[in-house]
């Protein structure tokens, strides 16, 4: 369920139920709880002709496993991804994409800084352990990454590295 998401289209209106068509800034999804099925790709869906401007995305928990954050298309411009709690592992997940997961478009001063991202630990069987993420946060090639903050993130257990960027960024600082 989306609970709490403000777009800049409808002010001072929150929807409770639903998803939020958006416009494309000033976009707030905060103190969301994402617990879906398998059939729900990613609890929140960038695929647009433009980079989302000024999106805050903080506070949220995914608990199934899904992706948190996937940009098909567009990007994200000047927005933070703090704070969110992402864990677990879907089973029968064909592709396993990184709880942020970033395939096309721009990213320009993007911050992600402060989540938590986690599959199964230690004492994981190994069905579990086949079903680990590969990464967490991923920044596919073909992005146009013009500046990324990814710092104090927590990460457990994956199968690859928590952070792949496929490109070479500008102004990109991973610490």
């Amino acid at each position: 369920c989306w609970r709490n998401i403000v777009a800049d289209n409808r002010p001072g209106q929150t929807e409770l139920d639903g998803q939020v068509p958006t416009s494309w800034r000033k976009n707030r999804i905060v103190g969301c709880q994402f617990h879906t099925d398998r059939s729900t790709r990613a609890a929140i869906n960038f695929n647009g002709d433009h980079a989302s401007f000024g999106t805050l995305i903080a506070n949220n928990i995914s608990d199934v496993g899904m992706n948190l954050v996937r940009v098909q298309a567009g990007g994200l411009a000047g927005s933070v991804i703090t704070g969110n709690t992402c864990y677990g592992a879907r089973q029968g997940s064909p592709d396993r994409e990184s709880f942020i997961h970033v395939l096309d478009g721009r990213i320009e001063g993007l911050s992600i800084t402060g989540n938590s991202f986690f599959t199964f630990g230690h004492e994981a069987n190994q069905d579990q352990i086949n079903r680990r993420r590969a990464n967490f946060i991923t920044v596919e090639a073909p992005v146009v990454n013009l500046g990324m903050t990814i710092t104090g993130n927590t990460f457990g257990y994956c199968n690859g590295n928590a952070i792949q960027i496929g490109n070479r960024p500008q102004n990109c600082l991973v610490s």
